[in-house]
Parts: C-alpha cells; sequence; structure tokens
C-alpha cells in the first residue's frame, strides 16, 4: 500500500457509504436513502459517486426500540372479529 491509499484509508476509517451503513445498521440502502432525504442522517461529502456518513452519525439510529408502534399511535380497539355467526350463509332462505 502506497502512503496516499494509507492515508486515504486513515481519513475514511469514520466514514461508511451508504452501502455500508445499511449493512451495518440491518437495514436496506433505500431506507438509509430516505433518512437521509429526511434529514435524519446527514451526508459529510460526496467523493467518487459515493455519499459518505459519518460512522458517529449512526449512534442515534442504533439506540433500542421497543417493538411495535407507540401507544398513541394504536388508535381504537379493533372490532370484535371472532367467527360466531360468520359461517352463516348469507342470502335468501329456500322454500
Amino acid at each position: 500500500m502506497d502512503d496516499t491509499t494509507r492515508e486515504l484509508v486513515r481519513l475514511l476509517r469514520g466514514y461508511l457509504t451508504t452501502a455500508e451503513a445499511a449493512a451495518e445498521l440491518g437495514l436496506s440502502k433505500s431506507r438509509i436513502e430516505q433518512f437521509i432525504r429526511d434529514g435524519r442522517l446527514a451526508v459529510a461529502f460526496v467523493a467518487g459517486g459515493l455519499r459518505w456518513l459519518r460512522r458517529a452519525d449512526l449512534a442515534p439510529l442504533r439506540a433500542p426500540r421497543p417493538a411495535g408502534r407507540p401507544a398513541a399511535d394504536r388508535g381504537p380497539a379493533p372490532a370484535d372479529t371472532s367467527s360466531r355467526g360468520s359461517h352463516r350463509r348469507r342470502g335468501r332462505a329456500k322454500g
């Protein structure tokens, strides 16, 4: 490895491409791109046609979150969906 390459590797150690960030977070590349569009992630710089992100900027996305939607977003309880009566054939009575 020549000195220029060694210097580039040292400088880029704290940065990831969008594909690398997606793999590290277990997300799709399109989800990372959506985070960039939404302003949740900032692009540090663009080089060689690649968008580079700071590794440190991924920390908030790594924070553990509870599964499912927050209680405030759940809305009303679902209607009773029991099968009682649903098996009956609907339509005109014969006879």
